[in-house]
């Protein structure tokens, strides 16, 4: 295989302010017209086959699965198939060739798409409308690599961040578009839908015009051979695999980012089932439901990096996924299983639509005499928690990737959640063929939420000890970390803490993104509620009882340096009164003789003087509420 060919770097005199917005306008464009077509697909296939079994009482079965269940699954599963099967030969493609000239040669074929798409809209052939939806997303996952691969090359270094967050907020507010103008679109040209490829085609033109003004770099690597397997990509991704696999938390930190997509996309197929066959509203509306969540998990990233205070932090994660179960509980209460009482053909036929189950949205909504608005506000709810959650996964994998490997393990990652996208729609179909209905889904939505953020807590513990401390900060108190640049992003260092107590190791744990080793004496561990704290933490205990013990811990210390772990030990001369001196006390080139592990002091303050304040004004107020009572 050919070695590619990075294009040098762009200086910052020489940036093309309009290059790089043409690209955004492109991207916009894309995005808009690929949302705005697929839901029109949706609810075109929704009314045709609504319509052929006799308006809207009656709905159509696929085999065992009705319509409202198997469009949106199907539909689903064929956008998701492209990025799954084609990634290597369009990624080939944008190495070798100029990803300028491929992002202008995708608008020329999405005219030709969005053209076929009016063909099968007039002539009502569903094979057809499918076909065109699987090219559809095809002509995307092609253009996926050049306009992402595009930045670093036209951007220069200072602003490539900026690039990224500029074109995926662009991306977030094209896709909120689609969703919401999808339906009204719809309902204008209802009779006519050939009418919306005309939109489509005039929006796609536009985009040719933007493409031909996107700065042309050099093709990355002229000579990079174009696989002829589509199945190849996954065949290079085995040591990407197994880099994953051997760091446990960056598994179930995938594992956590992939249940993200997929729990999306099942509640978006869901939306439309619980849109046609509970809430019974028209197109419009239901788009307004899709667009709320999107809009959520726009909202919800925006928060979570508020929320982060300038780090990483995975205290988020269980938040997010708590928040998730508690609003798709309110979408889903009170559950029960609505099992269809037809029996399944392998035919089409019509059957009584079985409306009429309840649950809390429609009971406090009912209530407030705005049933659709308590839903929407669930819906938006729902979705700025799922964006809470997902966005400390993301940044999660993005500095936890081997350095060495980092584009592969990021690549293969993305190749994942286009298989959680695809098996969402599996599992949509098997829990329809399980009779379950669209209230019953979300709850099984909150079931899973829960269980992912159950598996993630008990797989890597410090994840609910940052959650506590989220909460406690600013709240209880609030803890301002200063210098936290001279910490390294990577590799090995040894801290040196003032720290008097496990409290205080755990704020020092919290103040950081990254994990820290805690050498503590042994006799510590003997305390119940102190051993189940430091098994959710990463500690070395030292048993300075004897010679060899501290021997054990020093070695245990360099072992944890060279493997490129933090490790914080206390500047104290012994772990406890009767104790030997530690061997490192007053010289810690001991620990980091031979490393490239520099020494850094920490200081931890006025963390229990605060909580000494605190504790003193609650026995105020306590005692004033006694006295009053007693007077």
């Amino acid at each position: 295989m050919a070695t590619r060919i990075s294009s040098p770097t762009t200086p910052e005199g020489q940036f093309n302010k309009r290059g790089f917005w043409a690209l955004i306008a492109t991207q916009f464009q894309g995005a808009f017209n690929d949302n705005l077509y697929q839901y029109i697909i949706i609810f075109y296939l929704l009314s045709l086959f609504r319509d052929a079994t006799g308006g809207a009482d009656t709905y159509l079965y696929f085999g065992r699965w009705p319509a409202s269940t198997f469009v949106p699954a199907f539909a689903t599963f064929l956008f998701a198939l492209p990025f799954i099967i084609f990634p290597g030969i369009f990624g080939a493609l944008s190495d070798r060739f100029s990803k300028q000239r491929l992002a202008v040669a995708t608008k020329w074929l999405e005219i030709c798409v969005m053209t076929l798409g009016g063909v099968a809209f007039y002539l009502g052939y569903t094979p057809l409308v499918w076909c065109i939806l699987f090219f559809m997303a095809t002509q995307s996952a092609l253009f996926g690599p050049a306009k992402y691969g595009i930045l670093p090359e036209i951007l220069p270094p200072s602003r490539l961040s900026w690039g990224n967050g500029v074109i995926q907020m662009g991306t977030i507010i094209a896709i909120i578009a689609g969703m919401g103008l999808a339906g009204p679109l719809f309902l204008m040209i209802e009779g006519r839908i050939y009418l919306a490829s005309a939109v489509l085609v005039a929006f796609s033109a536009i985009g040719i015009i933007t493409s031909y003004f996107i700065t042309r770099p050099p093709a990355a690597n002229p000579d990079m051979p174009i696989p002829k397997n589509p199945l190849l990509p996954w065949q290079g991704m085995g040591k990407n695999f197994a880099a994953v696999w051997r760091d446990r938390v960056l598994l179930y930190t995938v594992i956590g980012y992939v249940y993200f997509w997929f729990v999306g996309a099942l509640a978006r197929q869901n939306m439309f089932k619980f849109a046609e066959i509970n809430l019974m509203i028209s197109e419009d509306r239901t788009s307004y439901l899709l667009a709320a969540i999107a809009i959520g998990i726009g909202a919800g990233a925006l928060l979570a990096g508020y929320l982060s205070r300038g780090k990483v932090e995975l205290g988020l994660i269980p938040v997010g996924a708590l928040g998730m179960t508690v609003f798709s509980l309110l979408l889903g209460l009170p559950g029960g299983v609505h099992r269809a009482t037809t029996i399944p053909v392998f035919r089409a036929i019509s059957v009584p639509l079985t409306g009429g189950e309840t649950g809390v949205a429609s009971r406090l909504a009912a209530a407030a005499g705005g049933h659709y608005l308590v839903v929407l506000v669930f819906a938006l709810g729902l979705g700025c928690f799922a964006g809470i959650y997902g966005v400390p996964l993301a940044a999660a994998i993005q500095k936890r990737a081997p350095k060495g490997i980092k584009g592969g393990v990021i690549a293969s990652v993305n190749m994942l959640t286009w298989v959680g996208i695809a098996l969402s729609s599996v599992v949509f179909l098997a829990l329809e063929s399980l009779g379950l209905s669209a209230y019953s889904v979300f709850m099984f939505m909150a079931a899973s939420a829960l269980g992912i953020g159950l598996v993630l807590c008990l797989a890597k513990p410090i994840m609910a000890i940052r959650m506590l401390w989220w909460s406690l900060d600013g709240t209880f108190f609030k803890l301002r970390v200063s210098a936290r640049r001279h910490l390294p992003e990577e590799g090995g260092a040894l801290l040196v803490g003032n720290h008097e107590s496990f409290v205080d190791a755990m704020a020092l744990q919290a103040a950081f993104d990254r994990e820290v080793y805690f050498v503590v004496g042994k006799e510590l561990l003997d305390t119940p509620w102190l051993r189940r704290c430091a098994r959710c933490m990463y500690v070395i205990p030292v048993d300075d009882s004897s010679d060899g013990g501290l021997e054990e811990a020093v070695a245990t210390i360099r072992r944890k340096l060279g493997q490129g772990n933090l490790v914080c030990v206390n500047r104290s001369k012994q772990t406890r009164r009767d104790g030997a001196a530690l061997p490192w006390y007053g010289d810690y080139t001991i620990l980091t003789e031979g490393l490239d592990a520099p020494v850094i002091p920490v200081a931890v303050s006025r963390l229990w003087a605060v909580s000494y304040t605190h504790l003193r004004a609650h026995e105020t107020v306590l005692d004033l509420v006694c006295r009053l009572l007693l007077e």
